[in-house]
């Protein structure tokens, strides 16, 4: 059974907030970096919204992470 996408969301919103927080970032300063706003970024985090691939490759890009860093522990 795959995970539903309402918890890939969650989780992938924690792994964010973790990757953010391990370098001191705030929600603010990652949406500047990234040109888009706080509201934005605290929808993903919180997992209400799934971004698309290319603002997870602008997230990966500003917080200098891999993909990976940011994609769920449990298998799908």
């Amino acid at each position: 059974m795959s995970m539903q996408k309402s918890v890939f969301s969650k989780k992938f919103g924690e792994q964010l907030k973790k990757e953010k927080e391990k370098l001191s970032i705030s929600q603010s300063e990652l949406a500047r970096m990234c040109l888009k706003d706080r509201q934005y970024i605290h929808r993903i985090e919180n997992g209400t919204i799934t971004p698309t691939i290319y603002t997870v490759f602008l997230i990966c890009k500003e917080l200098n992470i891999n993909i990976a860093a940011l994609m769920p522990k449990e298998p799908l």
